[in-house]
């Protein structure tokens, strides 16, 4: 039990090594120019009209996340190393899962306030804050969709994103960071990298914190990739209820925000001091925990 222990702790080290070494520009560009040629195979196909709607969208969607993927598999077994390890639940810290419920509360609310303050200064500016949120949909089903349109929804939405999104952002993001700065700089670093992606800024922001630290402490990816998969999971889930049985009508003005705006306003107190605690009991570790290759790094620097 102690070899295999042993084993797996050495696996995580080298992985995490070999996150420390990747040039994220370098990587980038090599992403970038990988998806070129899947994009003119999506646009021939859409021109002739092969692929259109739902499945142009989901197609599109499916590569942005899966040849990066693969690309990032390739990389790692050209290196001889296996990736899955740190993909692996340890068993450690389990119970921060949970943090998922203040993470999605606060997005919302982050979303309900900012509608509401916006209103305060010229309530054009909020309603076309809401505009702006609601016109950026892709993969739209309807009461009509087949049940394995919601299957491959989850996938392309939930599974894959979360997959790749934590390998790239708390895997590659926060080990290079870190070993460069600092693991307090390469975790605010990544964070807002992440968050400026994200429709939702602040609170993808904070989303990516409290993951960071989360993979800090198990030297795991699989707790940060569950809390973001429940996270987009629960918004495939939603669409299904509510396309199949609920039928509820969007909040396409800001009139209901601002009726109902002491519930924002009550959810993003409750949501901020959840966050505000677990940030203040565990950012000791962006101090205390030693990026690889880090003391190296320094000593090299300073002959």
């Amino acid at each position: 039990m102690q070899d295999h222990n042993g084993g797996h702790q050495e696996s995580i080290y080298k992985l995490r090594e070999r996150f420390s070494e990747i040039s994220i520009t370098k990587a980038f560009f090599i992403a970038l120019f990988s998806l070129i040629p899947f994009g003119i195979a999506l646009l021939i196909l859409n021109f002739r009209e092969i692929l259109t709607s739902f499945y142009l969208e989901l197609s599109i969607s499916v590569v942005l996340y899966l040849v990066p993927l693969v690309l990032i598999g390739y990389a790692f077994l050209k290196k001889e190393l296996n990736i899955l390890p740190i993909l692996k639940n340890t068993g450690q810290h389990t119970k921060d899962v949970i943090m998922v419920i203040p993470l999605i509360t606060f997005s919302i609310s982050v979303v309900w306030v900012t509608i509401l303050f916006l209103n305060l200064v010229n309530a054009d500016a909020a309603q076309s804050y809401l505009d702006f949120l609601s016109s950026v949909e892709m993969l739209e089903t309807t009461s009509e969709s087949p049940l394995y349109h919601y299957l491959l929804l989850f996938i392309a939405v939930a599974i894959l994103p979360s997959l790749f999104e934590e390998l790239v952002f708390r895997g590659a993001m926060v080990e290079r960071f870190g070993r460069k700065y600092g693991f307090k700089t390469g975790v605010i670093l990544s964070s807002v990298i992440f968050g400026i992606l994200h429709l939702d800024v602040i609170g993808a922001i904070f989303f990516g914190i409290i993951l960071s630290l989360i993979y800090l402490k198990t030297s795991s990816l699989f707790i940060p990739v569950l809390i973001h998969l429940i996270n987009n999971g629960l918004v495939v889930v939603f669409i299904f209820f509510d396309d199949q049985f609920l039928q509820i009508e969007p909040w396409e003005t800001i009139d209901p925000y601002i009726a109902q705006g002491w519930l924002g306003v009550v959810l993003f107190i409750a949501s901020s001091a959840w966050i505000y605690s677990y940030l203040k009991k565990n950012w000791y570790l962006v101090d205390e925990k030693e990026p690889i290759g880090r003391s190296v790094q320094k000593a090299a620097e300073s002959v």
